[in-house]
C-alpha cells in the first residue's frame, strides 16, 4: 500500500494557542485513562513508573507530526498526546507511543500480547522518533496517517483502534 504525504509550512502556534493545546491536553490527560496493550505480567511494572510530563508529551507530538510532514494544529497535536496518554508508557523508555521496533542500543521493556514481541526503551528521544516513524511506514498504519492529516481527533483514535498497534479505544475531544 502506498501513501503519498503532503509536506506542510511550518506552523507556529500563537502562545495563546499552544496554552489551549496544553490544557486541552490536561483534560483529555484524566479522561484519556491509562489502558495499554501490555499484557497483564508486565503491566504493574510498565505503570509503576511515572509517565512523561504533559509538555514532554506535547513536544514528542509535535516534533513526530513534523518529521512526517503532517499538520502541527492543536487538535493534531491532541490527539497525539491522546494517543501517548492510551499508552501510558514512563518517560525513561523515550517511546510514547510504544513501538515494538528495535534499534541499536534499545532495550525490551514490557512484552506485548503478542509471545516475543517487546515494547522498546530507546537509548535517545531522536532514537525513538525514528523508531516510532519507522513502524508508522512499515504499510499497516496507512489509514492512521490519513487519519492524521485529514484533521486528527476521533478519527485517528478509530484509525489506532482499527490497527494492529495494540492501543485499546481511546477518546479525542477535538
Amino acid at each position: 500500500m502506498s501513501y503519498r504525504y503532503r509536506r506542510y509550512r511550518r506552523q507556529r502556534l500563537s502562545a495563546g494557542q499552544l496554552a489551549a493545546a496544553v490544557a486541552a491536553v490536561a483534560v483529555l490527560g484524566g479522561a484519556a485513562g491509562a489502558t495499554t496493550h501490555h499484557d497483564a505480567q508486565a503491566g504493574a511494572a510498565a505503570v509503576s513508573a511515572a509517565p512523561a510530563s504533559s509538555s514532554g508529551r506535547v513536544s514528542w507530538a509535535r516534533a513526530l507530526l513534523r518529521i512526517e510532514g503532517l499538520p502541527r494544529t492543536p487538535c493534531e497535536v491532541t490527539t497525539i498526546v491522546a494517543w501517548e496518554d492510551a499508552e501510558n508508557s514512563p518517560a525513561s523508555w523515550r517511546n510514547p507511543l510504544d513501538t515494538t521496533v528495535s534499534e541499536p542500543g534499545s532495550q525490551d521493556e514490557v512484552q506485548t500480547q503478542t509471545p516475543g514481541v517487546w515494547v522498546q526503551g530507546y537509548t535517545s528521544r531522536s532514537q525513538g522518533l525514528n523508531a516510532t516513524d519507522a513502524t508508522l511506514h512499515n504499510g499497516l498504519y496507512g489509514p492512521v496517517l490519513a487519519a492524521i492529516d485529514g484533521g486528527g481527533g476521533q478519527a485517528v483514535a478509530d484509525a489506532v483502534a482499527a490497527s494492529p498497534w495494540g492501543t485499546e479505544p481511546f477518546q479525542v475531544g477535538c
